[in-house]
């Protein structure tokens, strides 16, 4: 039972991560993707590539309130960007990751800032505008790091040419094939639900690419289950251009189930609950309370491999101290999202298999430009 429960709670992202792998195959099928590659390589410097990429998936996250969405979308796009640039590659993806994985936690749009705020009894648009002394802080600094990394650092550009060439010859690099961008932008600007627009954006990529790219519906419908896979003769190019498919998000699913049958026993057996109690009785400030409850929060994430986990645990056990301190529920919802944010860097976790399918990096390979 416990574990159903968790699963029934995790059920938005579940459903997020499979239309993700049909989203990202039909963007690159389509030629989406490759035509943002194409166009970002001809306009961003690699000196402002770290901080715009940030920048950009930061507004996209919080536009859609996706991480995954943006990392499987925008992001992809950046990947490729940085790859033909020669930015150092773990360094684009923190920024990325970084960018993608803020509006998780800071949008109106999103599942865990929603969930937060039903389970204190809170607004949601309330909750977003009280997160912008912390939040807010954390995306300027961020910023701040990555323009001065990215003006001190040195990039390779001797691959440009060659790639935008191949680029050029392998697919049709025209503008209407943005439009389904540019439906995930407009939606979400218009908060329209992320699951329709991500589905609606991912079948009117088909019909770009049967349009546009000379491709059949047999095989888009192809590219979208098992993943886009061209051979167009240069390994490194191929690599470039390939990724997506429902069919190479199993293995995430399998772990993400496996995580969700651990959050459920550990949950029955008591044995998050009673060290969130030990803990919260040692907290005799507000400050230690704070502290102590963001601790929490990040345990219950890491240990159930989600946020939902971190943030049940904290407001469940910490509403009447929160009251007692003279704390407000927003400052619980506020501090029982935080510990989420650690949530791609937890190796049984589906933001961290999301981000190791679409980069080949593990967390431990970049979290040290996670700002």
């Amino acid at each position: 039972g416990s574990v159903m429960q968790t699963y029934s709670k995790a059920m938005g992202s579940v459903i997020i991560l499979l239309e993700v792998g049909f989203l990202s195959a039909s963007w690159l099928s389509s030629g989406a993707t490759p035509t943002m590659i194409y166009y970002g390589m001809k306009l961003l410097h690699p000196s402002i590539f770290l901080c715009t990429a940030f920048l950009i998936c930061s507004i996209c996250s919080v536009l859609n309130g996706s991480s995954w969405g943006t990392l499987c979308t925008f992001g992809l796009a950046f990947i490729g960007i940085a790859k033909a640039l020669g930015v150092n590659y773990p360094l684009a993806i923190g920024a990325i990751v970084c960018g993608s994985f803020i509006g998780d936690k800071w949008s109106p749009m999103s599942d865990s800032t929603n969930l937060a705020a039903g389970l204190t009894g809170t607004s949601v648009f309330d909750l977003f505008i009280h997160m912008f002394p912390t939040n807010g802080i954390a995306v300027l600094l961020s910023a701040v790091c990555f323009l001065v990394l990215g003006i001190t650092g040195e990039a390779d550009m001797s691959e440009v040419a060659i790639i935008g060439q191949q680029l050029e010859t392998n697919f049709n690099l025209n503008l209407l094939t943005l439009l389904p961008v540019i439906l995930v932008v407009v939606l979400s600007m218009l908060k329209k639900p992320i699951i329709p627009t991500l589905l609606l954006s991912s079948f009117l990529a088909l019909i770009m690419g049967m349009i546009f790219q000379g491709e059949t519906f047999p095989n888009m419908m192809g590219y979208m289950w098992n993943g886009y896979a061209p051979d167009f003769g240069d390994p490194n190019f191929n690599e470039l251009v390939s990724g997506g498919g429902l069919m190479n998000t199993a293995s995430a699913m399998m772990v993400m189930f496996s995580a969700f049958v651990l959050a459920g026993i550990l949950n029955r057996s008591g044995v998050m609950i009673a060290i969130a109690e030990a803990l919260g009785k040692a907290a005799k400030s507000r400050g230690a309370l704070i502290i102590t409850s963001l601790f929490v929060s990040t345990f219950g994430t890491f240990m159930g491999g989600t946020s939902y986990t971190g943030m049940i645990m904290t407001t469940s056990m910490f509403e009447d101290m929160y009251d007692e301190a003279g704390l407000t529920k927003l400052d619980l919802a506020r501090t029982s999202c935080s510990g989420g944010l650690i949530s791609f860097l937890v190796p049984w976790g589906g933001s961290h298999l999301t981000v190791l399918n679409n980069t080949g990096l593990n967390g431990t390979d970049y979290m040290g430009y996670a700002f």
